[in-house]
């Protein structure tokens, strides 16, 4: 993929996202100091739950990088969690997001992966049929009865401060 098809889609994706974050009261999207960024850390504040010293437990506010690769159109962004979470979809070794159902494509934009990841994050959204984290999928699966955990969706994601 040539340079310039790729700034215009990085410049393209931060437009976006200014444009759809920037009075959001649940999601807070900062990116690098790069023209355009290719990075960004994505503050959700939504309840879910964590894994912190072996015990499970209450989150309210969850931080991911999020990267974009030169070939991201291709294997998407990668989502590195940096807060404590457990969750079937998020690896507990790498804290990587493992991307499910609709992987993403080249025609999602980066705005709805961000708004996906805060659906994923209170179980709104997951998968258990390929999950990157067995001991939270047997979690899910035995507490799909809490879930969930938040109310917060795509509508509640660009509600405004």
């Amino acid at each position: 993929m040539s340079n310039i098809i790729l700034l215009k889609r990085l410049t393209s994706e931060y437009e976006e996202i200014k444009r759809n974050f920037r009075w959001t009261k649940h999601i807070q999207v900062i990116p690098n100091e790069k023209d355009p960024p290719d990075e960004y850390v994505v503050i959700y504040r939504v309840n879910s739950i964590g894994k912190k010293d072996g015990q499970l437990q209450e989150i309210k506010k969850h931080i991911v990088h999020i990267y974009l690769s030169h070939n991201f159109f291709d294997v998407g962004p990668t989502a590195t969690f940096k807060s404590p979470h457990f969750h079937p979809n998020i690896y507990a070794n790498s804290n990587k997001f493992c991307a499910f159902s609709s992987s993403f494509r080249a025609a999602e934009s980066l705005s709805d992966y961000i708004m996906r990841l805060g659906e994923v994050i209170p179980y709104k959204s997951f998968n258990l049929d390929s999950p990157a984290n067995k001991e939270a999928k047997e979690w899910a699966k035995n507490s799909k009865h809490l879930f969930p955990l938040d109310q917060i969706g795509r509508a509640s994601c660009r509600e405004r401060v």
